[in-house]
């Protein structure tokens, strides 16, 4: 009873955040533990070699949605340039539920706690989405392109889905912090 009930809030909070649908409908199967993560092939049966199966960012750890969101070394430091704009330098925790869940110390409102909640489906959409370009397309990584595209995509999404965020883009740009905050 109680996890049907921690589910179906979990499941409001996701359909509530202002962003996409497609982006939403991610945000479901994360939760769910619904992503073809290479853990979640293996599962099926679905086995890839071992150097398909190592995380396409560390390249040292076996790639699960844990480790890919909640403790890959370099997705951790995209992480910490989003709390860096809110001044923010907490640790995230390493459970992908308490992951969604954590809201940082500086939003007091709801308006601000959904404006966080729009940057983190922002970073792990893009995260997923960049994983997949490696993965698949054989793209290489770049942590400073990776980052400038939360960054716009959050601003896309906020204003586009958000009434009450009233920011240009070259304030987003100048402060990103300083709209999420006020």
């Amino acid at each position: 009873m109680l996890i049907q009930r921690l589910n179906s809030e979990i499941d409001l909070s996701v359909w509530s955040i202002p962003a996409p649908p497609k982006a939403k409908i991610f945000a479901w199967r994360m939760m769910s533990r619904g992503l073809p993560t290479v853990d979640n092939l293996a599962s099926r049966s679905i086995v890839l070699s071992e150097n398909d199966a190592l995380c396409v960012f560390c390249k040292s750890d076996i790639e699960t949605d844990y480790h890919l969101f909640c403790t890959c070394p370099v997705v951790d430091k995209v992480w910490k340039v989003c709390l860096s704009w809110i001044n923010c330098p907490a640790p995230l925790p390493r459970c992908i539920l308490d992951h969604f869940n954590f809201i940082p110390g500086p939003f007091h409102q709801s308006t601000q706690a959904v404006y966080w909640r729009t940057v983190w489906l922002v970073t792990t959409w893009i995260v997923w989405r960049t994983r997949n370009l490696c993965r698949f397309k054989d793209s290489s990584f770049c942590f400073d392109s990776m980052v400038k595209e939360i960054q716009v995509h959050s601003w896309r999404w906020l204003s586009s889905f958000t009434k009450s965020f009233r920011y240009s883009f070259s304030q987003w740009c100048c402060n990103p912090g300083l709209c999420l905050t006020r």
